[in-house]
């Protein structure tokens, strides 16, 4: 079930306010029981101050309810992975008794699709 955009609007207030216009969509899920949906925002929020032309969008993944931000697995891992310079999306804000951690939109980029070696090997240097 795609979230609701008034749920969205509620829980994350500093990134949507009642008169942002956005659109869902369902991301392809991997072997999870996680679930993903890029938000592409349609008009400008007043807690935005971004100059870009282009139409901001995030991620939410969704899963099961959490109490704790500071103990679930996928915050404390991303915390370490930037901690150590790894590039990871950059957390926008949790609801866990909705089950959702809303992160920056990395694009659609995968290297599993490229077939660059020195990606592949830039990739393990970073690790």
């Amino acid at each position: 079930m795609t979230p609701e955009l008034n749920s969205l609007m509620c829980n994350f207030e500093s990134v949507f306010d009642s008169s942002t216009k956005a659109e869902v969509t369902t991301l392809a899920g991997e072997m999870s029981t996680r679930r993903y949906y890029r938000i592409f925002v349609k008009t400008p929020t007043p807690h935005k101050k971004e100059k870009s032309t282009e139409i901001p969008s995030y991620v939410l993944q969704a899963s099961d309810m959490f109490q704790d931000p500071h103990q679930h697995p996928f915050l404390l891992a991303q915390k370490i992975f930037d901690a150590i310079g790894i590039r990871v999306p950059k957390i926008i804000g949790t609801a866990g008794h909705e089950g959702w951690i809303l992160v920056e939109d990395c694009g659609d980029f995968f290297l599993q699709y490229r077939q660059e070696l020195d990606l592949y090997r830039q990739t393990i240097d970073m690790l």
